[in-house]
């Protein structure tokens, strides 16, 4: 979890993504012992993280931290919000991949 909680707090040193109205995120991350710890955090944007976690396990990846910001402007995107999320993700995961 510290993994985790560290590489959340250097993305908050980009502008850019300190000023997002959201960053939801998802992480899987093993440890020295063996021991396997999953998280996420929607942000106040629900079901965000949920969609970025089981990319992580349908891709059966570990030690892999993903987050995804956005902004709104107030705008309200509805079932366009998550598609966004989930094609912003897997676009991160397919470069983990490479």
């Amino acid at each position: 979890m510290h993994t985790a909680v560290g590489a959340l707090d250097s993305l908050f040193q980009n502008q850019q993504v300190a000023r997002a109205n959201s960053i939801a995120y998802a992480y899987d991350v093993t440890g020295d012992s063996g021991d396997s710890q999953r998280g996420f955090h929607d942000d106040n944007d629900c079901n965000a993280s949920a969609t970025i976690c089981k990319l992580l396990q349908s891709h059966n990846l570990t030690n892999v931290f993903v987050a995804v910001s956005h902004h709104h402007n107030g705008q309200h995107l509805g079932k366009l919000r998550l598609d966004n999320i989930r094609r912003v993700a897997a676009e991160a995961i397919k470069l983990l991949n490479t």
